[in-house]
């Protein structure tokens, strides 16, 4: 696995990046200024556009003619020329003479197995949040998704619908391998002899775990059919054997599985507060006095402080009515269910470990 960069290193990069943004944004004039919201919108339709055709696994380090990519996806020369020159103009591809390109390091990015890929995301975001964040007035008048204003569903009903759930978890999928790497390099699961890790979907993320710790065991619970899909992904990782697959949902009583740690990544930010609280107050009814629960979410920070977590808020909004929480909001949330939050880990990622213990 890639050594990820100390999480300090990574906030000060975000930091100053954030800066020079703001530094642009203030030397030119308001309306120039407020045009760029306008391009981010464009900026996003030519890297989906790029991934709908296939284009980044086409491009290489060295130039690629744009009429041989026109030819091998059955599209106009002019238009991929077109494409490929304003995808130059943000730093996706790199243009030289005889009308070719070639790669740079985000292009790579985009490629459909490429380690870290965001692909996934960004289809899923062209073919359906696209359509759901220009609810988003609705949303915030209304305070319910975009999905229950337009198409009459719970977010539930909607990611787990045929049509969707393909593009769904390949999406989610693709961001908890990054989210893996990040976690790892930050904390350290040596000092457990057993996690459990609660809405694990196929369990990639607690095998990965388990591959990097031998000695460790794991449980694995999700509804059944979820968790129908992760035997052939832990027996991949070679941890099969040390992981229990039980299918469970946290609205309900858990099964007992005697875990040191008890882990959610991506859970408790789906959901409302009361909800919220109701999911909490099952694992705590499964946590030994020493057990840890640990959450893997984002952190809002305080104020004007720039961070993903804010713009990561209102997706929460729009597609799932839930939310993201600041430090003290997290603290209130364990109060009401039995449990003292004790640390929070920053990882290299967006995302922090929130771990608590039982009052």
């Amino acid at each position: 696995m890639a050594k990820t960069p100390p999480a300090g290193v990574v906030k000060l990069v975000d930091a100053i990046r954030f800066r020079l943004g703001a530094l642009q944004q203030k030397l030119a004039p308001p309306p120039i200024a407020a045009l760029d919201f306008v391009t981010g919108m464009w900026n996003f339709q030519i890297a989906y556009t790029l991934c709908e055709l296939g284009i980044p696994d086409r491009l290489m380090d060295q130039p690629v003619s744009t009429e041989s990519i026109a030819k091998a996806i059955s599209v106009p020369e002019r238009s991929v020329y077109r494409l490929l020159r304003a995808a130059s103009n943000i730093g996706l591809t790199k243009e030289v003479s005889g009308r070719a390109f070639r790669a740079t390091p985000i292009c790579k990015a985009l490629r459909h197995e490429a380690l870290g890929s965001v692909r996934d995301f960004i289809l899923f975001q062209g073919r359906y949040a696209w359509t759901h964040w220009g609810g988003l007035k609705d949303c915030v008048k209304t305070g319910r998704s975009a999905i229950e204003t337009i198409h009459g569903k719970t977010p539930f009903e909607y990611f787990t619908s045929p049509e969707i759930a393909e593009t769904f978890n390949r999406a989610m999928t693709g961001i908890s391998a990054m989210t893996v790497e990040a976690l790892l390099g930050a904390y350290s699961f040596a000092r457990f002899r057993k996690v459990a890790d609660i809405g694990g979907g196929h369990g990639r993320l607690l095998g990965t775990i388990l591959k990097q710790y031998p000695a460790l065991h794991g449980a694995l619970l999700d509804l059944p059919g979820v968790v129908a899909g992760a035997p052939p992904i832990l027996e991949e990782l070679g941890v099969g054997d040390r992981c229990q697959v039980l299918e469970a949902d946290f609205f309900q009583p858990l099964p007992s599985v005697d875990a040191d740690l008890y882990l959610m990544k991506s859970v408790i930010h789906d959901w409302v507060d009361p909800d919220a609280v109701r999911i909490l107050k099952n694992v705590r009814a499964q946590m030994r006095n020493d057990s840890r629960l640990a959450l893997c979410e984002v952190v809002v920070p305080g104020l004007n402080q720039p961070s993903f977590a804010k713009h990561l808020d209102l997706e929460m909004l729009v597609h799932a009515s839930g939310r993201e929480r600041t430090e003290s909001e997290y603290a209130a949330l364990f109060a009401t269910a039995g449990l003292r939050l004790v640390h929070i880990t920053p990882t290299a990622g967006p995302m922090s470990l929130i771990e608590a213990e039982p009052v």
